[in-house]
């Protein structure tokens, strides 16, 4: 779901749209990580795995936004520092 909004809307405006989900409003929308991951993914040790593909993912799929934007005019940074940035906040 969160993936599909960026691979959905290239460049600038599915990192803009991926980002907005996570604008603190008055109350506190917790981590990154809270907010994509169902509840109890970090139970079992067996099901470490998921949420690790779907930050490796995630990161890619960032990173390919970021270099559609800076191919676009939209950006001028480094793609892979800032995405790799976004996942870690």
């Amino acid at each position: 779901m969160m993936i599909g909004i960026l691979q959905t809307n290239t460049g600038k405006k599915g990192v803009e749209l991926f980002l907005g989900k996570f604008i603190f409003r008055e109350e506190f929308r917790a981590c990154l990580f809270s907010i994509c991951m169902g509840k109890g993914d970090f139970m079992r040790e067996e099901v470490f795995d998921v949420p690790k593909k779907f930050f490796l993912d995630l990161r890619q799929q960032l990173e390919k936004n970021l270099m559609d934007a800076s191919a676009n005019g939209e950006f001028n940074g480094n793609a892979k520092a800032i995405a790799l940035t976004i996942v870690t906040i």
